[in-house]
């Protein structure tokens, strides 16, 4: 495959990059497939390869929708309408541009009012080349969290599930060099879909109230991610995942008998997903990836450092239950 370039994703991925939207009484269901593009250059040399998404209706009756807004004039989307089912081709132009990372959210409306605009966020990362041995690296790589949401010594007075899960999937893209001193940072469109239990804080109301008083509830959601993954020279320092959602975002509180959430509570912690940046619990956005714990797929120790030249290898890198999140690199693309 020649540098700079990145294909259409994989059947994997494009299993888990589905972007759903629907409303409550919709008859139809407009879904984005993939739900999310990255591509991927080095700075002043070819283009990368064109990719698609099928817009599709999920529901009844026919579908028609159009493009609403402009896009960066680095991108270009066609066709502009259509009846679903519909390959919309996303093609862009690095010529010009510098080294960085770009990004637009294109906008697709239904016919139908009931149906919200389905958003396809677009990433385009220019990589310099003038770093030592400067090339592409592409990566398969799943993000996963399990546990629950809150206070580390929340539990066992939260009664919640301890092995909710959170998972963010999609490919990260950077640029590898052979020096052994330049840390590499990959970037990233993921999915996330999370289906977690949050053990919520309460003041005391009365003298007598002990210092916590818990409340739970679960929530599950979905959206795009834009994710950056600094993976540091110095192996004790392993990785350094943020996160921050791009486009369309749906939370909701699951069927759960145990929420014991007031109103207020329910509403604050549905509007926080998933925009939480604290880095705690469940959040993304500054999160530790342990380097010295990763395994590959025979459980040998490996290390993002290897010959004194970090870089991202498949196998799995845990972090400690119920504080943070694991990476799994799946494959390397390129």
């Amino acid at each position: 495959m020649a540098a700079g370039v990145i294909t259409a994703g994989t059947m994997y991925l494009a299993a888990v990059l589905t972007a759903v939207v629907s409303a409550e009484g919709a008859s139809q269901t407009m879904e984005a497939s993939p739900g999310g593009h990255v591509f991927a250059a080095i700075a002043r040399g070819p283009n990368p390869a064109n990719q698609t998404s099928t817009i599709s209706n999920r529901g009844s009756g026919s579908l028609t929708w159009k493009l609403t807004g402009k896009q960066a004039a680095w991108l270009t989307v066609g066709p502009g309408q259509g009846t679903a089912p519909t390959s919309l081709t996303f093609s862009v132009s690095a010529v010009g541009l510098k080294a960085g990372t770009y990004y637009d959210t294109v906008r697709v409306a239904s016919n139908d009012p009931k149906t919200p605009t389905d958003t396809i966020p677009v990433i385009l990362r220019i990589v310099d080349p003038t770093s030592p041995g400067g090339r592409l690296g592409v990566y398969d790589v799943e993000f996963t969290m399990t546990g629950y949401v809150g206070e580390l010594n929340g539990a066992p007075q939260c009664k919640v599930r301890l092995n909710g899960t959170d998972r963010m999937v999609g490919t990260l893209v950077g640029v590898e060099t052979s020096a052994s001193d330049d840390d590499v940072v990959y970037y990233g469109m993921l999915w996330r879909h999370t289906d977690i239990d949050h053990c919520l804080t309460k003041g005391r109301k009365r003298p007598g109230d002990d210092e916590r008083v818990w409340c739970e509830l679960r929530i599950k959601g979905w959206t795009a991610e834009e994710a950056e993954l600094t993976v540091n020279s110095d192996s004790l320092r392993g990785g350094w995942l943020k996160s921050q959602p791009r486009g369309y975002s749906h939370a909701e509180l699951a069927e759960n008998p145990a929420n014991t959430c007031d109103p207020q509570e329910t509403s604050d912690a549905l509007n926080a997903y998933p925009k939480a940046d604290d880095g705690g619990g469940g959040s993304p956005n500054g999160q530790q990836i342990d380097d010295v714990k990763g395994t590959d797929a025979t459980g040998r120790p490996i290390s993002f450092v290897s010959g004194g030249v970090p870089r991202l290898r498949v196998g799995t890198f845990p972090s400690e239950p119920g504080t943070g999140w694991t990476l799994r690199v799946i494959r390397k693309v390129q």
